[in-house]
């Protein structure tokens, strides 16, 4: 037999046995999928899945940030996954995503148990219940990147928690360590790894009402929020960050943070406001944090704040949506065939100008943010968005150049 056409009979018959192969695969989830959840899944146990695809453009236009390696970039920000389970009595959850760096990590997981009235008790990864953005998951920012005291933030814990919503009151908190790689929003670095993380305490309460009845408004939500966060010997106090918004792929911070072996402790203190009226809102945070050490040769404590305040409103008769649950704004209700449509004026700043008093080998400096952003909620799924904002770092240490310039973005997002 001619050697070519049995090796044009072997390739073919590969085909063949892989297609079949595909075939029968395709076939068998379309078999499983045909069958009801009850089949293959506990009948108190349905099953949801969520998740979002997230691709950012960003791009400086300001030469003070080119010794920092920024420049135009097109990347994917971040993707996720996630599934909940739940019956009667506890609901479990677990989630994943890849961020810009191929970074593969576990997003917040826990298992809930939910069978009494207004007490909510579980355990697991959490988000740190200290403030509106720092539980806010980047599936639901309403600008490309939080505000500058994102530094202040306590960060992802693995916790036991309890929540208590009483009609319009609301408290929660919980009990844990910060996950391994982060500390108040920043990357720890190598130096921490593997030495274990703070022992934090993070506390929030707020008041929500819907009625419309107070100051007229269709939504008011007030609260306060307070960590505490305990360090040892094994674990490094890094100090706050300092970098512009939008995040860049392969950029540094312009202050990385260092770490501070002498810092004993920290408590943060944050004071946070929703309201909405009509097709108007407003969002604002506060956040004030005390950093302590017994070092004899510095200062015994240092005082860093920060601030934001985000205005916005639709062109259309419309709102966001508010989660009374967690406290944030979620995306409108998308009723006009051509979608929702959203204008935001935004301002933040943090000082860390005092971390200089706690160590020779710590910088301090002012940040200030000012911009708006434009976003395009298509439908239900996909929103549109473009960022512009204009960014100064003032230095502490006069030695080194003040940075400033603008900063801008799009995003195009899915969501499910």
């Amino acid at each position: 037999m001619d050697k070519n056409l049995l090796t044009t009979n072997r390739i073919n018959g590969l085909k063949y046995i892989k297609r079949f192969a595909f075939t029968s695969m395709a076939c068998s989830v379309i078999s499983w999928s045909s069958m009801s959840m009850a089949d293959v899944w506990p009948h108190n146990w349905p099953v949801a899945i969520n998740g979002y695809f997230i691709g950012d453009i960003v791009s400086s236009f300001s030469s003070d940030y080119d010794q920092f390696g920024y420049h135009t970039q097109i990347m994917m920000r971040k993707s996720a996954l996630g599934f909940e389970a739940a019956n009667e009595n506890f609901k479990a959850s677990v989630g994943f995503s890849v961020d810009a760096k191929g970074k593969f990590a576990l997003e917040p997981s826990t298992l809930t148990y939910v069978g009494m009235d207004s007490l909510t008790f579980g355990i697991g990864k959490v988000r740190s219940f200290t403030g509106i953005e720092a539980t806010t998951s980047t599936k639901y920012t309403l600008l490309m990147d939080k505000s500058a005291m994102q530094s202040l933030y306590a960060g992802d814990l693995y916790a036991v928690f309890a929540k208590y919503d009483k009609d319009s009151l609301h408290l929660h908190g919980g009990v844990g360590q910060l996950k391994e790689d982060d500390f108040g929003g920043n990357p720890a670095g190598a130096a921490n790894k593997d030495k274990g993380t703070p022992f934090t305490v993070p506390i929030r309460f707020y008041y929500e009402e819907q009625t419309g009845e107070l100051f007229n408004l269709d939504v008011l939500h007030v609260g306060a929020n307070y960590a505490y966060q305990g360090y040892n010997s094994r674990y490094q106090f890094q100090a706050p960050a300092i970098k512009p918004p939008f995040y860049f792929l392969d950029s540094d911070d312009i202050i990385s943070g260092n770490s501070i072996e002498t810092v004993d402790d920290t408590n943060t203190l944050g004071l946070e406001l929703i309201a909405q009226f009509d097709n108007m809102w407003v969002q604002t945070e506060a956040k004030w944090q005390r950093i302590s050490q017994s070092a004899a040769q510095f200062s015994d404590s240092a005082n860093v704040y920060g601030a934001y305040a985000y205005f916005g409103f639709f062109l259309t008769d419309t709102n966001h949506q508010y989660s009374a649950s967690s406290g944030q704004l979620r995306p409108p209700k998308v009723v006009n065939e051509n979608g929702e449509i959203e204008v935001i004026a935004q301002f933040s700043m943090l000082n860390t100008d005092k971390v200089n008093d706690l160590s020779n080998n710590t910088d301090g400096a002012k940040e200030y943010n000012l911009g708006g952003a434009v976003t395009w909620y298509i439908d239900e799924q996909v929103k549109v968005m473009a960022n512009l904002g204009w960014n100064k770092v003032d230095f502490k240490d006069s030695s080194q150049s003040n940075v400033s310039g603008l900063l801008g973005g799009l995003r195009a997002q899915y969501m499910f």
